[in-house]
This record gives structure tokens, C-alpha cells and sequence, in this order.
């Protein structure tokens, strides 16, 4: 039996996040050969099954989200198992190793995740905002809940007039978002007032899901926490925190208010993400 180790770190038995069922037994013709081909990349979890020939454990070590790697290790602690199967996931594509035992595996597992520029607090920080920072936070924030809580969540797209009040709110910085089932959030429109070096990279994406953005780092965390705030149905207010890389610029550090409202129109869910640059934003130790 399959099963995945979520973000949060719970086991879940009955799919991942892109709807792959994992509950299941292999079929017969596959039982002879471990294959961990299920697209999990982007989820920062881990799958993992045992059979036969042992246990087969399938991760990304530049994802894999800390709560998932805490549940594996503490379940490799007490497992009986002595042959492992680790696949590592990566750009480059799937890298195979066999470890002749758990603790061999552990210990590669940990050695990998720990020598990768994986992402984790480091790198992308968000949060919502509490109340009270709220009421301190730039005046737009609180405009733009008070429009989308006054005129409801529902927004004509196809006329650009609708847009309107949102852009002169957001004072152009602002991008629009397509939530799908089958390629995360994709990237629709940006707005004018977003200026360089994220319009450089953002206008070319368009109409691309936004995990394929030049930083794929940012670009995964950014589809997690859209995906977080569309499943709510609710507006956020948040700060991020981020260290970007920008082709040609390197590593940028970005400190942004952020506001997320979504919408519904048309048989299609969408949100749109107001931002505004500022270096009083600090998730960071100080």
C-alpha cells in the first residue's frame, strides 16, 4: 500500500494534492519493479510504500516541507525493514540509490536534504497578519477587504471595467491568478503598476502556472499558499518574506505586504494578489 506523508506531516492513505490515488494496492505488473513516478515534486511531500522487495521511499530534497521529513525519521526509527529503495527528485530527474538498511537510509536521506539549498524558512517566509497589524498596515489592505467583503466574491473577468476599483486600490501593483485542477495557479494578468525586476519576469509567464516561474523555489511556495487561501474561500492579509532569484540578478531579498482576494466567475475560481515592497516587513531573526 501507498501512502504520503503531507506537508503538515500526517499520513495520508487516500491521494495527493494533484488527485493521484495512493491507497491502492500496485498492479501485478508493477509489483516486480519499484517505480516512484508520481508527481509529487511540488508538494514538498514524501511517498513511500513496501513491498516484497523492501521499503521504497520517493522525495525531493529541495521541497521536502520539515514536517514531512520529522514524521519519515521517526518512522524509520522504529521500522523493521533492512533493504531500502530512496529515489531523489529533482530537475534533473529521478536519482536511485539502495541502502542496505534503515539506519543507512536515514542517514543518506538526511545527509541529501541537509546539503541542498532546499526551501525552508531561509528562503520564503509567510504569514497572515494579526489584527493588530492589521490596523497599523498600509491603508490599501484594509480597502481592499472592505471592497471585497462589501460587493461579495463574485467578478466578471471578461470585463475589464470590473477590474477597476481593485486596480485603482491596489494602485496597479496587483496580479491575477486562475486557480485549475491539473496546473496549480496560472498566472493571467499583471498589473501595471508592478515594475522591474518582477514585471521583467512576471509578463513572460503569463498564462503559465506559477510554479514554473524562473525561481522554482518561490514560484512552488507561492502556488502552496495560493492553494491554502483558495481552499479557505476567504481573503488574506499576510507578510512575505522571500529571497528570490532573479535570472541575471541573483538573489534578491523581497519584503512585501501581501493581499489575496478570491473570486469565482464564469464556472472558474480565481484570485487576484495585491503587493506592495517594503523593508518594514522582517520574518527574519534579528
Amino acid at each position: 500500500m501507498r501512502a504520503v506523508i503531507t506537508n503538515n506531516g500526517d499520513v495520508d492513505l487516500g491521494g495527493d494534492l494533484r488527485g493521484s490515488v495512493l491507497g491502492r494496492s500496485r498492479p501485478a505488473s508493477q509489483r516486480d519493479r519499484p517505480d516512484l513516478n508520481i508527481p509529487l515534486d511540488m508538494c514538498g511531500e514524501i511517498e513511500w510504500y513496501a513491498d516484497q522487495h523492501g521499503l521504497h521511499v520517493s522525495l525531493d530534497p529541495e521541497f521536502v516541507a520539515p514536517a514531512a521529513l520529522a514524521r519519515l525519521v521517526n518512522w524509520l526509527a522504529s521500522a523493521s525493514l533492512q533493504r531500502v529503495h530512496v529515489r531523489l527528485r529533482n530537475e534533473a530527474g529521478p536519482n536511485d540509490s539502495i541502502l542496505p538498511s534503515i539506519k543507512d537510509a536515514r542517514d543518506f536521506i538526511l545527509k541529501r536534504v541537509d546539503g541542498s539549498d532546499r526551501l525552508t524558512c531561509r528562503q520564503y517566509l509567510s504569514r497572515p497578519m494579526t489584527a493588530r497589524e492589521l490596523r497599523s498596515a498600509p491603508a490599501w489592505m484594509a480597502d481592499g477587504l472592505n471592497y471585497w467583503h462589501a460587493e461579495g466574491a463574485w467578478l466578471d473577468f471578461c470585463r475589464d471595467s470590473e477590474l477597476d476599483p481593485l486596480r485603482a486600490i491596489f494602485e496597479g501593483r496587483y496580479f491575477v491568478f486562475e486557480a485549475t485542477s491539473d496546473r496549480g495557479h496560472v498566472l493571467r494578468h499583471v498589473g501595471e503598476g508592478i515594475k522591474l525586476p518582477v514585471r521583467k519576469w512576471a509578463e513572460p509567464e503569463c498564462d503559465k502556472p506559477i510554479v514554473h516561474a524562473p525561481d522554482r523555489h518561490y514560484g512552488s511556495a507561492l502556488n502552496a499558499d495560493y492553494t491554502r487561501i483558495m481552499s479557505q474561500g476567504q481573503p488574506v492579509a499576510e507578510l512575505v518574506d522571500a529571497l528570490v532569484t532573479w535570472p541575471g540578478m541573483g538573489r534578491v531579498r523581497h519584503q512585501y505586504w501581501r493581499l489575496s482576494l478570491p473570486y469565482r466567475a464564469h464556472g472558474k475560481q480565481w484570485l487576484i494578489t495585491g503587493t506592495r515592497l517594503d523593508p518594514v516587513v522582517n520574518l527574519r531573526s534579528r
